[in-house]
């Protein structure tokens, strides 16, 4: 509960309030990037279970400020993995799966003849989901443990305007 003593009181609560707000939004949220980015790598660890999940997500997790506040993102190395694949472009199917699908490659015998053959690609993924598996899995355990720090920073933050008492 906020309080503010008589009518002076209230109207320095109010400018101290708009005040206050703008704080948060600039700098008290963002502020709180450093203390979530340990949580953020616990909880994609937990959350990633196989060796390419591993290998997509966990190298170079980032919690990033923004105007809105900070972001969660995974995935974010461009070292290709072995194999090819770079986490930074191509880790939407490890995420959300993908679907099967035979495509047909023109290819070379060891005598130099061409030859045409289906080859299907995709099995190495999960099957297709709307929902992530690891990322949005791990920022959907995470985003209520990022409210209490948020909720105990405003509360601080709150408790500097003068004149008024949070209880």
């Amino acid at each position: 509960m906020l309080k503010a003593g008589g009518a002076d009181g209230l109207r320095a609560t109010s400018t101290e309030l708009h005040a206050v707000r703008r704080r948060l939004h600039a700098d008290t949220i963002p502020d709180t990037a450093p203390e979530i980015l340990p949580l953020w790598r616990r909880e994609l660890a937990d959350t990633a279970r196989t060796a390419l999940t591993r290998a997509v997500f966990l190298p170079a997790p980032r919690v990033d400020r923004t105007d809105d506040g900070i972001e969660l993102a995974a995935a974010t190395s461009t070292r290709p993995l072995r194999g090819g694949l770079v986490p930074a472009r191509h880790w939407r199917p490890v995420e959300l799966g993908a679907s099967e699908r035979p495509v047909t490659v023109r290819q070379r015998s060891r005598r130099g003849r061409p030859y045409t053959r289906r080859m299907v690609t995709g099995r190495q993924f999960r099957p297709r989901t709307t929902e992530g598996r690891v990322a949005a899995a791990a920022a959907k355990a995470l985003t209520p443990r990022i409210a209490e720090q948020w909720e105990a920073a405003i509360l601080a933050d709150y408790a500097t305007c003068p004149g008024t008492e949070i209880s």
